[in-house]
């Protein structure tokens, strides 16, 4: 298609780890919180199938979690498969209308594809 999968580093998608990453090995994490972190540590790895196994998982564990929905969002965003990756990004949107990163990387996909209106 039309979009750029070069992107000036402040437009680059990003996963995020779950904010209790830094925990990661307590009890008191869950489980959609631990999948999350063990898909962004496979897809820093390289493995996006891996990463978006433990997405989806997440999210199935968890309809309500944004962070398993965005970050779906970002493994296709990566795999350049844009409309999946705006499904993505917007059922995270759905479950947190203040996900200001999703936000972001719809605008991005968008001025890629040259619709700077919608972005």
């Amino acid at each position: 298609g039309q979009y750029s999968t070069v992107m000036p580093p402040h437009q680059t998608y990003q996963t995020q780890m779950a904010p209790s990453s830094t925990q990661s090995a307590s009890p008191n994490v869950s489980p959609e919180v631990a999948l999350t972190d063990q898909g962004t540590r496979l897809k820093l790895m390289g493995d996006l199938e891996g990463a978006m196994r433990k997405y989806i998982e997440a999210s199935e564990i968890n309809p309500d979690y944004a962070p398993a929905f965005y970050n779906i969002g970002v493994i296709y965003s990566e795999l350049s498969r844009y409309n999946d990756a705006l499904d993505g990004y917007n059922s995270a949107l759905k479950r947190n209308p203040y996900y200001v990163e999703a936000y972001c990387n719809i605008g991005v996909i968008y001025k890629n594809n040259g619709e700077l209106k919608s972005a």
